[in-house]
């Protein structure tokens, strides 16, 4: 499992993904939002393009990735 190395620094990978996840069930959001554009250049800045255009596309008619764009 991952360590935070300073005080008080958010938990990193699974850990933060599963402190996300609980406070999400709960009505909250993360402290620290994250622009889904700033997600959507990070991928593709770090995935090879069959990766990036395989997430990045959707599939059928896009009706998650709409889901989605709306509920961020």
């Amino acid at each position: 499992m991952s360590e935070s190395k300073e005080p008080g620094a958010l938990p990193t990978g699974p850990e933060r993904e599963l402190q996300i996840y609980a406070l999400g069930l709960s009505g909250g959001k993360p402290s620290v939002p994250v622009p889904l554009d700033l997600l959507e250049q990070k991928a593709k800045d770090i995935l090879v393009p069959q990766a990036y255009d395989y997430v990045a596309g959707g599939a059928g008619g896009e009706e998650t990735i709409r889901a989605n764009r709306e509920a961020f």
